[in-house]
């Protein structure tokens, strides 16, 4: 950023941004027949950079697509969420459904795609799994509600062709809508399950969204659910930082949980030792020897990845009113604690001295003077010559 009057460049200033690249999920699909949902979807992924795995089992040993992967915990650890339909589910084993469930529990996102009527044995198994299903076998005609007025500019903005959707109660009261349409009805619904979540999915053809030509409209949607349904991000780094970081002054970090490094300009790693008076601040010193980006890594107990954070660090002689108003606001905050009040408080006397000893002493000191006085003239005397 620069500052210019009208002839010349009064300051320029640096203004550092740090952006994270946000990681792709990972989604498996099983489907238990083609159908254009399952192709629009692969499509949708495809381009929004979405890793989606796509298995369809027709039965009878017949597979398309993508081939399934074993549904075990090393497996389902790595994804971040799981859609089926309630083909697909019907066909699973009782152990690909109960590795489904402690995936869940540590993380993943499970959703339901209602397509057809709801086999019994699909609403039991839901219902062990924490979402009882009920009804499904009517279906009923629903309008999404448009993202703005229309325009005549913007065909995603036009009325939405109108689709439909299974008729499926969730008897569930701690689940929560996800999605609903133009009336207000529910489309999508979720319930959390340990550090997961559950959720299902009313509408069949919300494909023909996009042969309607509304596929940004088919993308909110199901951008919505993967977002809303998918393995948590891992939590950001918490870590606090002292503002307008400088070349040769310490730089506080505060709140480091685990072991801290910092990765120099030239590639060296630092280690940040936390200081232990700070108590649960957890906080450290650091001292930039020169400007600068740097990485701030932090290995967080029970983590498997370390979390990192760039920071920069200014020159030194840059932005010089900057660093005086950050001058200031640590001198008052230092003036402020109760420290400094205590030392300054402690420097002034309470209450004055007794005067006697001051007294005495003046006394004395005149007394003396007195004496030399009178030796020194009686010595003048008889020295002196008869007249």
């Amino acid at each position: 950023m620069r500052l210019r009057d009208t002839v010349h460049t009064v300051e320029t200033v640096d203004l550092p941004v740090w952006t994270a690249t946000a990681i792709a999920p990972k989604v498996l699909l099983l489907a238990g027949a083609p159908d254009p949902e399952v192709k629009e979807l692969r499509r949708w992924a495809a381009d929004s950079g979405i890793a989606l795995q796509a298995a369809l089992t027709l039965g009878g040993g017949l597979e398309l697509g993508d081939p399934r992967p074993q549904l075990n915990a090393s497996t389902l650890g790595r994804l971040d969420l799981v859609v089926v339909d309630e083909r697909s589910w019907a066909g699973l084993s009782a152990g690909d459904r109960a590795a489904l469930a402690a995936a869940v529990r540590q993380g993943l996102g499970l959703l339901l795609r209602v397509t057809g009527p709801l086999p019994a044995g699909v609403r039991d198994s839901w219902r062990a799994q924490g979402l009882p299903l009920a009804d499904g076998e009517a279906t009923i005609a629903t309008h999404l509600a448009p993202s703005g007025p229309p325009t005549a500019s913007n065909p995603d903005e036009l009325p939405l062709p109108e689709l439909t959707r299974r008729r499926v109660d969730v008897p569930a009261p701690d689940s929560t809508p996800l999605l609903r349409d133009a009336t207000g009805a529910v489309l999508a619904r979720w319930r959390a399950e340990g550090q997961g979540r559950l959720g299902v999915w009313s509408v069949t053809d919300s494909a023909g969204l996009v042969t309607a030509g509304f596929g940004q409209r088919y993308g909110e949607l199901w951008g919505t659910m993967f977002a809303g349904l998918g393995r948590p991000a891992p939590a950001a780094i918490a870590v606090s930082f002292d503002a307008d970081p400088r070349e040769g002054r310490r730089l506080g970090l505060c709140g480091l949980k685990g072991e801290a490094q910092v990765r120099e300009p030239s590639g060296a790693w630092t280690r940040v030792l936390v200081d232990p008076a700070t108590g649960p601040a957890a906080c450290a010193g650091y001292w930039p020897a020169g400007p600068g980006w740097r990485v701030l890594r932090v290995a967080l107990p029970g983590e498997t990845a370390p979390q990192e954070q760039g920071f920069y660090v200014r020159p030194a002689a840059q932005a010089p009113a900057l660093a005086a108003e950050d001058n200031r606001t640590a001198t008052r905050a230092l003036a402020a604690t109760p420290a400094a009040r205590g030392a300054a408080a402690g420097a002034a006397p309470t209450a004055p001295g007794s005067p006697w000893p001051w007294f005495l002493g003046l006394l004395f000191a005149a007394a003396a003077l007195w004496r030399f006085e009178r030796a020194m003239l009686g010595r003048a005397g008889t020295t002196a010559p008869a007249s």
